[in-house]
C-alpha cells in the first residue's frame, strides 16, 4: 500500500497538483507507447470486470467481495484513490493490486460450505489450543478463505438485549500475522429501524464530493435474502493473531441506499473533522459498537474455521459449481473476454469444499 500511494497524483486541492499533473499529461501525450498502453487498458477494463463479477460462485461471501471490488472499480477509476470508502481499510486485504490495469483485482480463494450449528459443537468440543497463532501455520498466505452456512435461519442465532443476530458468511485472509475478518449477519428486528431511515443531506468530504447513496435501491433492500426479516449487517475487523486482540473493528448496517458506519479506527477520520468532533464521533460510535459485543465474539470464535476444515479432512467432500461465465460461454463479451485476456482470466467453474454434517447433527435431521 505504501507502493502504491507513493505512485498516486496529488489530491486536486493541494496547491501543486495542477502543475504535477499538466506535467504528465504532457509526457503521456509525447510518448506514443504510454497513449498505446492506455488504450489497451481502456479496451480491456470492461472484460477485466466480466471475468471478475461473473466468474465467482455465487454464493453469498464470494458475491459480497466483488460487490466490493466493483465499487471501489468505479471510484477508482471515476473519482480516484480519496473516493475510496471507509471499508477499504479492511477489504483491500482482500484484494491484490493489478499492475497491467492500476486497479485493485481479487485475490484467489477457497471456499467452504457448511452448518453453523456443525462447526460450533467441533469449536466447544475439540481438545486444541486456542492460539490464534495457529492459524499462521494452516492459512496459506494472501489465499481467501470464504465459509457460507447452509443452515435454517432458526438454526443458529445470538440473542442480544435488544434484537437476534444471525450469521450467512464469514470470509478471512492472512497477511503475516495480521487476520482480516468479513462477517455477513443479519439482525431482527434490523438497527435502526425502517421508520428511523430518513434520507438526509449529507456533509461532502474531500475526494467523495461526486458519491451519493445508491438511487436504484430502496428500504427494502437492506434485507438479507433467505433471512426474512433480518436486516443486513457487515462485520469487519483487522485481528493480530500474536496478540489476539482486535486493532480495528467496523459494523456497516445496510439502511437501503447506503450504510451506517460504526468504527473504533480513528483512522477514517478526515482532516476537516477538529479533535471535539472527532472524540464525540468515536465515543457515539463506541456506544453503539458495544450493542454488537456478541457478534464480535462469535467472530472471534469464527476464525477457526480454516483449523476445523483441517481437523475433519474426513468428512469434507468437494463440489463443482458453474459460474455465470460458463453459462454466457457463447456470447460475445466472454469470447472476446477469452481472446483479449486468455482462457486463464476466463473461469466456468468454482471448487467448492463441503464439510459433511457431524454425528450429532445426522442424528437431528434424522
Amino acid at each position: 500500500m505504501d507502493d502504491i500511494s507513493a505512485r498516486i497524483p496529488l489530491a486536486l486541492w493541494d496547491p501543486g497538483a495542477a502543475v504535477i499533473r499538466a506535467h504528465l499529461q504532457r509526457l503521456a501525450e509525447m510518448d506514443i507507447g504510454v497513449r498505446l498502453q492506455a488504450k489497451v487498458r481502456e479496451k480491456r477494463l470492461p472484460l477485466f470486470w466480466l471475468t471478475r463479477v461473473r466468474g465467482g460462485s455465487g454464493f453469498s461471501m464470494a458475491t459480497l467481495i466483488r460487490y466490493y471490488f466493483t465499487e471501489y472499480l468505479s471510484r477508482w477509476m471515476q473519482h480516484g484513490p480519496l473516493s475510496l470508502p471507509p471499508s477499504f481499510n479492511v477489504v483491500e486485504s482482500f484484494l491484490t493490486f493489478n499492475e497491467t490495469y492500476f486497479a485493485f483485482d481479487l485475490c484467489q480463494e477457497s471456499e467452504h460450505l457448511l452448518t453453523l450449528d456443525d462447526y460450533f459443537d467441533w469449536h466447544t468440543s475439540n481438545d486444541l489450543p486456542d492460539d490464534p497463532a495457529i492459524l499462521t501455520d494452516v492459512m496459506q498466505e494472501g489465499l481467501v478463505y470464504s465459509y457460507d452456512m447452509t443452515s435454517d435461519v432458526e438454526g443458529f442465532y445470538v440473542s442480544t438485549p435488544e434484537s437476534k443476530l444471525t450469521i450467512a458468511g464469514v470470509s478471512l485472509v492472512r497477511h503475516d500475522n495480521e487476520l482480516s475478518c468479513i462477517v455477513l449477519a443479519g439482525e431482527k428486528p434490523p438497527n435502526p429501524p425502517d421508520v428511523a431511515i430518513r434520507a438526509g443531506a449529507s456533509v461532502p468530504v474531500r475526494g467523495r464530493e461526486n458519491i451519493a447513496p445508491a438511487s436504484d435501491l430502496e428500504i427494502k433492500d437492506r434485507y438479507l435474502p433467505g433471512f426474512p426479516g433480518f436486516g443486513r449487517i457487515i462485520l469487519m475487523a483487522r485481528y493480530d493473531l500474536i496478540r489476539g486482540t482486535y486493532d480495528v473493528r467496523y459494523v456497516n448496517l445496510d439502511i437501503g441506499p447506503s450504510f451506517w458506519v460504526l468504527s473504533d479506527d480513528q483512522t477514517t477520520f478526515t482532516r476537516e473533522i477538529v479533535r471535539n468532533e472527532r472524540q464525540s464521533i468515536l465515543a457515539k460510535s463506541l456506544e453503539e459498537l458495544n450493542r454488537y459485543q456478541e457478534l464480535f465474539s462469535a467472530a472471534t470464535a469464527l476464525i477457526y474455521l480454516p483449523v476445523a476444515f483441517v481437523a475433519s479432512a474426513d468428512r469434507v467432500n468437494e463440489a463443482r459449481f458453474t459460474t455465470e461465465l460458463k453459462v454466457m460461454e457463447h456470447e460475445e463479451p466472454v469470447q472476446q473476454a477469452i481472446s483479449e485476456l486468455g482462457e486463464k482470466e476466463v473461469i466456468f467453474e468454482r471448487r467448492v469444499r463441503c464439510l459433511a454434517a457431524g454425528e450429532r447433527q445426522r442424528k437431528e435431521d434424522h
